[in-house]
């Protein structure tokens, strides 16, 4: 009797002693899969480029000083101004209140109607997603109203202001915009406003 012996059913006996009873060196060792949760949001830097400081800078001294509203005006200072900001007008130190009614007294008397009109300014941002850095302007308050000397009839003035700033993040959350002005230093002085009469 002959068996059969086509490459289908030809199997050696090493190879069936390895089929029944597999040595170690036949079995290929199996890693278990394991699963790779993926990082949560809290762990995942968002490095966020921020508008720069000239950018952010125009946008909320405008808030603060075209405010229409007191209410808006106390909004736009919380949103700008740190509650730790050293401030000094004209060489004089003073506390953020002292601020807060400046400005709060210029608009008031405007009727608020001011304007602002930034010239110029140059800044140094401390990193490369604006978060942190300085910044130096110069922009003119218009239609700013008090009265003349030795007068109490309400004049119009140009508040001429040069500014020097440090602006820090003050959340630790990279996705967020929690920039604040926390050192100002202000030289300001007011232009009378030249009217023409008209011809009588």
């Amino acid at each position: 009797m002959f068996l059969s012996c086509t490459p289908a059913a030809y199997i050696s006996a090493r190879d069936s002693a390895c089929l029944h009873h597999p040595a170690p060196s036949c079995a290929l060792p199996r890693t278990p899969l394991r699963a790779h949760p993926l990082p949560s949001r809290s762990r995942i830097q968002l490095h966020t480029m921020l508008s720069t400081f000239y950018a952010w800078s125009i946008e909320h001294i405008k808030r603060v000083f075209e405010a229409k509203s007191e209410r808006d005006c106390l909004q736009a200072l919380e949103d700008t101004f740190s509650h730790r900001l050293e401030f000094t007008f004209n060489g004089s130190p003073l506390p953020r209140v002292g601020l807060q009614k400046i400005v709060l007294a210029m608009l008031q008397s405007s009727g608020f109607c001011l304007n602002v009109d930034w010239l110029n300014a140059v800044e140094v941002p401390r990193d490369g997603a604006n978060r942190n850095g300085m910044l130096g302007g110069y922009y003119i308050i218009r239609n700013v109203k008090k009265p003349l000397p030795g007068s109490s009839t309400l004049a119009c003035f140009e508040r001429h202001k040069s500014v020097n700033v440090e602006i820090e993040s003050e959340s630790p959350d990279p996705s967020v915009d929690s920039r604040r002005i926390v050192k100002l230093a202000i030289v300001a002085t007011d232009v009378p406003v030249q009217t023409t009469q008209p011809p009588y």
